[in-house]
């Protein structure tokens, strides 16, 4: 009666895994450990779903071919039990056999398959290689600031491979394209540094930050390690089958954003309406409009204009892009100060913190620093020497997602609003976790090259109900772009 029981209850539990995949509802397979090749092949073979069971969950491996090679199973885990075909973790499974959640399906020589419960081992999470591959953008808008003009935009897209075949994807944008080899060069580096080690972003962000000790941890370095950590914090939100923002305590929902995709220096009497374009691409209620022109009646001049266009109702920051000196910053901020602005955004060089402190203290608007900071302590030295009112971190440069989440910290402690510089997938999902959360940066320059962009409907950016933060690269636009 026993082995009838057992034979009845494992027919069942194929039955349902079978039914489970052809309808695609088995959506959190967490672990599968194989003996052999050949036997799993005779099982599947004969209940009729191996060509599904190859595409469940976190199994890649396919059928008849070299089940050991990268992106699929180990050669280890293929030998580490004997008569083990499978070991399934599973919510399904453990309503099924009312048992503990693991169970093993078992298949002897002769083809008997039986059910047991074990106590496994979990399959460590790996990091396999990092690739890095850059890439020039056209601008639609091109930026005008006193201090660059760029229309070119290069983007490094980074892809980090895990033993379970998850890929943890995230991409930076360093301004000048020189730059990209250095950074892609370290990147590589890293690959090699984390071949085998466990897919724990902390540890990663420590670990590559350290290896670069005598170089420095900023500039260049910085910018590296916080790509990589983008993409593991991925890779562990995505094997969770959770998005980021959940995995990190919170839920999926809207984030408040402001338009930044135009507004350069141009001619103050065509800001209008451009202005009134950038509202419309989201129905946006903040925009921001860069300053800096030759004379600051120009800068009054553009400001009028815009505010003409988009009514009282339209939140307007003004950002100076660091072109000022300090002896003009202290006139041209006080020519704007009164005119109802959310804030002044750089206005001198962002390592000038006596210098900000001095314009804070002087200044009615709030004054807006931070996309230059070089992790969590410049964030906390500017807030603590008082040389800002709001903070807004830039994510290549702060750290990444474990940067960030520190800095949020240190901004919280202090009261100050915190908001995001580029990078709005990532960002939204840290925003949706950050006590002093204020306003996230919305660009969509790296828009032509995702599969799925976010959409952004009333002024809110809305995250994407899927496992990590939702970027995943548009190759056929990427080979055009190349």
């Amino acid at each position: 009666m026993r082995a009838n029981l057992a034979a009845e209850t494992a027919s069942t539990l194929l039955k349902q895994l079978r039914r489970a995949v052809l309808c695609g509802q088995l959506l959190r397979v967490l672990s599968v450990q194989i003996a052999t090749a050949s036997r799993l092949q005779r099982l599947a073979g004969r209940h009729h779903f191996a060509d599904q069971l190859a595409h469940v969950g976190v199994f890649h491996a396919r059928f008849g071919g070299d089940l050991s090679r990268r992106h699929s199973l180990s050669a280890r885990s293929l030998e580490s039990r004997e008569n083990r075909v499978a070991l399934v973790r599973s919510p399904d499974f453990s309503r099924l056999t009312e048992r503990a959640p693991f169970t093993s399906l078992l298949v002897e020589d002769d083809g008997d398959v039986e059910i047991g419960n074990v106590a496994p081992a979990p399959i460590e999470r790996r990091a396999l290689r990092v690739a890095a591959r850059p890439l020039i953008l056209k601008l639609e808008r091109p930026i005008v600031a006193r201090i660059a003009t760029i229309s070119d935009w290069p983007v490094i897209l980074i892809d980090l491979f895990t033993n379970e075949g998850i890929v943890g994807r995230s991409y930076l944008e360093p301004y000048t394209a020189k730059a990209m080899k250095y950074i892609i060069a370290a990147l590589e580096d890293f690959g090699e540094l984390l071949e085998g080690h466990a897919v724990a972003p902390t540890e990663i962000f420590e670990l590559t930050r350290k290896s670069l000790h005598f170089v420095g941890y900023q500039g260049l370095s910085m910018i590296a390690v916080s790509g990589l950590d983008m993409a593991a914090w991925d890779a562990l939100a995505k094997a969770a089958n959770l998005p980021l923002c959940v995995l990190l305590g919170g839920t999926v929902g809207p984030v408040k954003a402001y338009n930044s995709n135009g507004l350069w220096l141009s001619d103050p009497a065509q800001l209008g309406e451009e202005a009134a374009r950038l509202i419309q691409e989201g129905g946006f209620a903040g925009l921001k409009i860069r300053l800096g022109r030759a004379t600051a009646d120009q800068d009054l001049r553009a400001i009028e204009t815009v505010r003409a266009a988009v009514g009282p109702g339209v939140r307007l920051m003004a950002d100076f892009n660091q072109g000022l000196d300090l002896a003009e910053a202290l006139v041209r901020c006080q020519s704007v100060d009164g005119l109802g602005l959310d804030w002044i955004e750089e206005p001198i060089v962002y390592d000038n913190l006596d210098g900000y402190a001095r314009l804070a203290s002087q200044l009615k608007t709030p004054l807006q620093i931070g996309e230059n900071f070089y992790g969590h302590r410049d964030l906390h030295r500017a807030l603590q020497m008082k040389a800002c009112d709001l903070v807004m971190p830039d994510f290549m440069r702060i750290g990444g997602v474990t940067g960030w989440l520190k800095s949020a910290a240190i901004a919280a402690a202090f009261g100050a609003p915190i908001s995001t510089h580029l990078y709005p997938e990532v960002g939204a999902h840290v925003m949706r976790v950050s006590e002093t959360s204020h306003w996230l940066e919305w660009q969509n320059w790296v828009n032509p090259i995702l599969k799925q962009p976010y959409d952004v409907v009333d002024g809110m950016l809305h995250i994407p109900a899927v496992a990590g933060t939702g970027l995943d690269w548009d190759e056929a636009a990427i080979g055009l772009r190349n």
